[in-house]
């Protein structure tokens, strides 16, 4: 379609263009593009005199305090808690925290200095850590197998 103008304007009666799976729709509430492929726009000067105001809502968020943490879980090496033993943790500037672990093993502690130095627990009394057999012993263990 061509349309050319003497009067500087054109009326369209109709309220939507359709060619080539694209759409043009008019009405009072405004224009409306409509493609699956690419929209190009051009014109020897654009205009944009302004938008849309949408009103939003920004939730308050909680005030943020810095709190230092530091949460202990002591296992074994079957991966068993050393329930109720106590421990203590070194922190720099000579700060010194004692507790004892739960029952799970573990203790947790806020508003705690910046570094941790190291911790030490108590030794376990409770499990006996039996002496390993002498290298001898084992060597004449292991001659019982190859008969």
């Amino acid at each position: 379609m061509n349309q050319q103008s003497a009067l500087s304007s054109v009326e369209i009666a109709t309220p939507v263009f359709s060619a080539g799976g694209s759409q043009i729709r008019i009405s009072a509430q405004g224009i409306e593009v409509i493609t699956s492929g690419k929209f190009e726009a051009k014109a020897g000067q654009h205009q944009f005199l302004g938008g849309e105001k949408a009103d939003i809502s920004i939730p308050v968020l909680p005030k943020f305090q810095n709190k230092n943490w530091i949460a202990l879980e002591h296992l074994d090496a079957d991966n068993q808690s050393f329930a109720n033993l106590s421990y203590k943790i070194f922190f720099e500037n000579n700060q010194t925290i004692e507790g004892k672990l739960d029952q799970q093993g573990k203790a947790y502690h806020e508003n705690v200095p910046d570094e941790a130095i190291k911790v030490e627990y108590e030794e376990n009394t409770t499990i006996k850590d039996e002496p390993w057999d002498t290298y001898d012993s084992v060597l004449a263990q292991l001659s019982n197998f190859e008969k």
